[in-house]
């Protein structure tokens, strides 16, 4: 017991490097003295470039996996601090690189379902106009400001000089119109 507490009051009079060689020899002690060292230190600089609390935690993780991983690649004649902070900067990119294309793939698949969506809004809005066509030109017209212009109940009122209540009342009597008449509501579709 004794010679462990001897052997830990020791690595912390070791410099960062010498610690490093005790770890290249499998000393676990060295490693969690280095890490002891370096965590909240390069916590920091990881938050500082990347505010997300959680991910920060994965990427210093990450971080002390690499060093473990590349241990036998550290040279004694370079710092260490250097050195993990060089693994520090390529684990981040590491880590930027994959959320970048990530987002590539959600921004793909958003666009792809965005382009299905306005496929299916065109079909729709070409069976409707087929259909307006069977209303009375003031009701269509009003039905072509909500759904094809895209503009406000209170919109609509202000370029036909009626109250916002009303234009939804026009355009409801109308939709209802369209359902009852639709082809396919006749065909039992």
């Amino acid at each position: 017991m004794m010679e462990k507490i001897d052997h830990k009051k020791k690595l912390t009079e070791q410099s960062d490097e010498e610690l490093m060689l005790l770890y290249l020899k499998n000393d676990q002690l060295a490693f969690n003295e280095l890490f002891n060292r370096y965590q909240s230190r390069i916590y920091a600089f990881v938050l500082k470039r990347n505010n997300q609390h959680g991910d920060v935690k994965d990427i210093l993780q990450n971080i002390f996996l690499k060093l473990h991983h590349s241990r036998h690649l550290y040279q004694s004649k370079f710092l260490f601090s250097a050195w993990i902070f060089c693994i520090s900067r390529s684990v981040l990119f590491d880590y930027f690189r994959k959320i970048n294309r990530e987002q590539k793939k959600i921004n793909k698949l958003e666009l792809h379902e965005h382009s299905e969506f306005i496929n299916q809004q065109n079909e729709v809005r070409n069976d409707v106009v087929i259909d307006l066509n069977s209303l009375p030109a003031s009701q269509k017209k009003i039905i072509e400001y909500r759904y094809h212009q895209e503009l406000s109940f209170e919109e609509i009122g202000l370029l036909i000089d009626k109250k916002p209540e009303n234009v939804r009342q026009i355009i409801s009597r109308g939709l209802r119109f369209l359902k009852k008449n639709s082809p396919e509501v006749k065909n039992g579709k």
